[in-house]
């Protein structure tokens, strides 16, 4: 699902999610020029997660 600049308002009020709560992440945050990503960008991406989130104190992942 590609996200424009509405839809994520829309989809945080249909999940009955607060706009405070919630962190938007790219999966391959470096980008690749594309919008489809391999599967080795995503096993990149998800290395970079533990970090990531240590930034963020109380977080858990879902």
């Amino acid at each position: 699902m590609i996200l424009r600049p509405k839809l994520p308002g829309i989809f945080l009020r249909t999940a009955g999610l607060v706009r405070a709560d919630v962190i938007f992440r790219n999966t391959v945050p470096w980008g690749n020029g594309t919008i489809a990503f391999t599967a080795a960008e995503r096993v990149r991406g998800l290395q970079h997660l533990p970090a990531f989130l240590k930034l963020l104190p109380g977080s858990k992942p879902s």
